[in-house]
C-alpha cells in the first residue's frame, strides 16, 4: 500500500496509531493501566518505517524529473534552480520578456519518405540532440520537439538580461553545427531556417 498509494499509505498508518493511541486513554478512563511504553514504541515504529520510505520516494522523485528536465533547461541553470528555487520566473503568472527560437530543417519530410525509417530516427536523433547541445552551451531551454523542428526560449526559466544576444549567438552556431554534421556524420547536407 505504501509503494502504490503513498499518501494512503501514510494516512492508513498515521491514522491506525490515533486508533491505537484512543483505545490506550479510554483504557486508563476505565481504571485499566495500560503502560505507555506500547504507545511510544508503536509511534516510534510508525515513524521510523515510514520517514526513511518517504525520504527515499522523495529523492526518487526528484531525480526521475532533474532526468526529464536535462533534455529540456541547459545544466548550468537546472543547478542554480536546484540551489536557489525562488528564481525560477513562470511561478506566478506575469508579464515577461523574452526571446524565442524556432529552428526546422529544410526538405527533411522529402528526406524522410525516401529514407528507411530507423535510418530517419538515427539521423533526428543525431541532429536533435546537438542542436539542444547548442542551445544549452548558450543558456537556453528547449520549449519542445516538433518533428524536425525545435522550439527554445531565453529568458526564463532565470532571467537573462542578454537573452537576444544569447540566442542570436545561439542561432549562429546552430547553423554551423547543421553544417559541420554533415561532414562529421553520414547524414545528408540539410539547411536550417531559422526565425527569432
Amino acid at each position: 500500500l505504501i509503494t502504490s498509494h503513498p499518501l494512503l499509505g501514510t494516512g492508513s498508518a498515521l491514522f491506525a496509531n490515533l486508533l491505537w493511541l484512543t483505545w490506550v486513554f479510554q483504557q486508563q478512563r476505565q481504571g485499566l493501566f495500560w503502560p505507555h511504553a506500547p504507545v511510544l514504541l508503536s509511534s516510534l515504529l510508525s515513524i521510523g518505517v515510514l520517514m526513511p520510505w518517504l525520504a527515499q520516494h522523495a529523492l526518487a522523485t526528484r531525480e526521475h524529473l532533474k532526468r526529464q528536465f536535462k533534455y529540456y533547461v541547459a545544466p548550468q541553470v537546472l543547478k542554480h534552480l536546484e540551489k536557489n528555487p525562488q528564481d525560477l520566473i513562470g511561478s506566478t503568472p506575469k508579464k515577461h520578456t523574452m526571446t524565442v527560437l524556432f529552428a526546422d530543417l529544410r526538405h527533411f519530410s522529402r528526406y524522410a519518405d525516401n529514407t528507411d525509417p530507423a535510418k530517419v530516427a538515427q539521423t533526428l536523433e543525431i541532429i536533435m540532440d546537438s542542436m539542444t547541445e547548442v542551445i544549452h552551451a548558450h543558456g537556453g531551454t528547449v520549449d519542445k520537439y516538433m518533428g524536425d523542428a525545435v522550439m527554445a526560449f531565453w529568458g526564463a526559466p532565470l532571467r537573462d538580461d542578454q537573452h537576444p544576444l544569447n540566442a542570436l549567438e545561439a542561432a549562429i552556431d546552430l547553423y554551423r553545427v547543421i553544417e559541420r554534421l554533415s561532414k562529421t556524420h553520414t547524414i545528408p547536407a540539410f539547411t536550417l531556417s531559422i526565425g527569432l
